[in-house]
């Protein structure tokens, strides 16, 4: 396994493993720890570890995570999701209507969510706007990476950029925070903002813009980075007690590049 040390707090350990057809992927943490950011009697707000499923019969999991740590809670129902490798704010809601509601905002589009990425090269300094739609991956097509999946089932759950005929909207701002360099690669620390919700859509529309996202061990380049540099910043929902912003820090400080330049994260 390989271990890094991110900031003063958190270790952060990645282990691989080969499978058929001699697919590299990374393995399940087994020593991930959960974060509650906020608890009530409707959410609970976790700072999701990287590298561990939402749901499954695998041996760790965000739900059984959940359950261990806050064994009081009936049942947790997760009101969006976050990828494998993705780490960051996930809403939990604690009973029916609390999660439905919750939902209803994702499928509105009135949740607001950031995300901090570490991507390879120099990103442009100004704004960037991506809207390019979003399809299923098809074997037919060329696609130039190491393909993953599911790591205990070999399903095949890429996506890639699609046309108006197959593909369905997706909209992706992007800002750059800071220049730096890892493994003494020159890499790019940005702020996205997804307008939307497709599966993968910000890995698919930042390896299509030619900045992939470090450790995406799908659409990245192959490297020994400890993880996928994607983390869910922040979530705003607009409930009916009042506006509620959960952050959960970024993991993407010194030591882990050296920077060049710094602007701090937008709330």
């Amino acid at each position: 396994g390989v271990s890094t040390k991110y900031g003063t707090n958190t270790t952060i350990s990645s282990h691989f493993s080969s499978l058929e057809g001699g697919t590299v992927t990374r393995c399940p943490q087994v020593n991930a720890k959960l974060e509650v950011i906020h608890l009530n009697e409707h959410y609970c707000v976790i700072n999701k570890p990287y590298d561990v499923p939402m749901d499954g019969e695998c041996e760790i999991s965000v739900e059984k995570m959940v359950h261990s740590a806050l064994p009081h809670i009936q049942k947790a129902r997760f009101c969006h999701q976050l990828d494998y490798a993705t780490s960051g704010v996930l809403c939990l809601g604690l009973t029916r209507r609390a999660a439905g509601k919750a939902s209803q905002l994702f499928r509105e589009r009135l949740a607001k969510k950031q995300y901090v990425a570490v991507v390879e090269g120099e990103f442009p300094p100004s704004s960037q706007l991506y809207a390019q739609p979003i399809t299923e991956f098809s074997s037919d097509e060329e696609m130039p990476m190491v393909p993953r999946g599911n790591f205990n089932t070999g399903t095949d759950f890429r996506m890639a950029i699609g046309n108006q005929f197959n593909g369905k909207e997706a909209k992706t701002e992007a800002r750059l925070l800071q220049y730096g360099v890892y493994h003494g690669r020159r890499v790019s620390k940005v702020l996205l903002l997804p307008h939307t919700g497709r599966r993968h859509q910000l890995r698919v529309h930042l390896k299509h813009a030619g900045f992939p996202i470090v450790g995406d061990a799908t659409y990245g380049i192959e490297d020994n980075s400890a993880r996928m540099m994607l983390h869910a910043f922040s979530l705003t929902l607009p409930l009916q007690q009042g506006v509620a912003t959960w952050v959960a820090a970024d993991p993407f400080c010194p030591p882990l590049f050296e920077l060049d330049a710094y602007t701090d994260l937008p709330v």
